[in-house]
């Protein structure tokens, strides 16, 4: 089918859309990968604090446990860091805390952990995102 005006052919709708689609996904893309790389980089987050409140608990439950005598900081803190070299995370790096160690039966016990944690991704794309943060859990119990 010809224009009545012109000897050229009348072209098509799509013909006059062919590289917006491209266009638009190479404008989306940058987009969607920040938001699936944010999503693994929270992820990575939650995942790690979980653990961090997983060894807090564990030094805390070891700690309280009435036995004779009655178990130490430094070994309250082996337990924490033994917890985390089991879940992946390096203990080296963890500071461990436990107030009221070797306490009396009724007394509570608080165990802290702190640990590094660094972003992959998010941070050297996004300016002034911090590049890393301290996560922090910490567990009271009472002495048996």
């Amino acid at each position: 089918m010809k224009n009545k005006w012109t000897d050229r052919p009348v072209s098509k709708p799509l013909d006059a859309q062919a590289g917006l689609a491209a266009m638009e996904f190479t404008v989306l893309l940058p987009l969607l990968l920040l938001l699936s790389m944010g999503v693994v980089d929270f992820g990575r987050l939650m995942y790690a604090q979980e653990m961090l409140a997983n060894a807090s608990r564990e030094g805390a439950r070891q700690g309280i446990l009435l036995t004779t005598p009655r178990i130490t900081l430094s070994e309250i803190q082996t337990v924490v860091q033994n917890t985390l070299m089991q879940q992946g995370y390096n203990p080296s790096v963890a500071s461990v805390e436990a107030n009221g160690a070797g306490g009396s039966s009724g007394a509570d016990l608080e165990v802290k952990v702190n640990y590094p944690f660094d972003f992959w991704v998010v941070s050297k794309l996004v300016p002034g995102m911090m590049d890393s943060m301290t996560l922090s859990s910490t567990t009271v119990m009472k002495m048996e």
